[in-house]
Formats: structure tokens, C-alpha cells, sequence
């Protein structure tokens, strides 16, 4: 996998959580709470919690890849190594939302772990290519 699908894939996996959980909200608890302009700040449990959990956790993860990538895109770099790594960090945090979102935790955990190794992979590959 290139490098740049990652990009690609931390907005489309975004995009994917922001709707699950709006419409998990929506089903839940119906259109005029979905629309409130003040919802109580643990108005969500369940699997609509995980959903934002997981949106949350995939923005911060998103922002520790996304910036990694574009210094290799714009050192003209790809490795082995970082195109290995932006594969499993794609098929590791669609598990991870997957397994968040199911409630099975260690599964989840692991995953977490998995993406980020390969976020510290292509950091690693960031940095080289900085020539630092």
C-alpha cells in the first residue's frame, strides 16, 4: 500500500465513525435528541458510547499518522518499511473500530497496539527522511 492511501483512509474511517454514531444517535434516541443543540455530556452508553470512543480515538490516531506521511510525501520517500506499515495501520484501525465498537476489548486493545507500532515505524521513516 503507498503511503498516500493512508491519508485517504484516515478521512474516510472518519467520516464512517461520524455517521455510525449519528445514526446509532438517531436510531437510539430519535431525531429531535440527535438535533438538540445542548445534549447532556453522558448522554451516550452503550455501543453509541463505544462509537464515540472510537471516533475520538481514531482523530487522535489519525493526527499522530497523517503528518509522518505527508513528510515522506514531500521528500519523495517510500520505503519498505512505510508501505508496510501504512498497510497495517489501515487494516489495524478498521479492527480496532470494529472490535471498539462490538465490545470486545482485548481484541481492541491489541489492535491499538499493532497501529500504533506502525505509526512509531513510519515515524521512524519520517525522521530518516529528514535525514536527522
Amino acid at each position: 500500500m503507498q503511503e498516500i492511501n493512508v491519508l485517504f483512509f484516515i478521512a474516510t474511517i472518519t467520516l464512517i465513525g461520524v455517521l455510525v454514531q449519528h445514526f446509532s444517535n438517531v436510531v437510539g434516541r430519535g431525531v429531535s435528541f440527535a438535533m438538540q443543540k445542548n445534549r447532556p455530556a453522558d448522554f451516550a452508553d452503550g455501543m453509541l458510547a463505544r462509537a464515540g470512543n472510537a471516533l475520538r480515538n481514531g482523530i487522535e490516531s489519525g493526527m499522530m499518522m497523517a503528518p509522518f506521511v505527508l513528510i515522506l510525501l514531500l521528500n519523495d520517500v517510500s520505503t519498505a518499511a512505510s508501505r508496510l506499515a501504512a498497510a497495517i495501520y489501515v487494516l489495524a484501525r478498521i479492527a480496532y473500530h470494529v472490535f471498539y465498537i462490538a465490545g470486545v476489548p482485548m481484541a481492541r486493545s491489541a489492535s491499538w497496539l499493532i497501529s500504533i507500532i506502525a505509526i512509531c515505524v513510519m515515524g521512524y521513516a519520517a525522521f530518516t527522511a529528514l535525514g536527522a
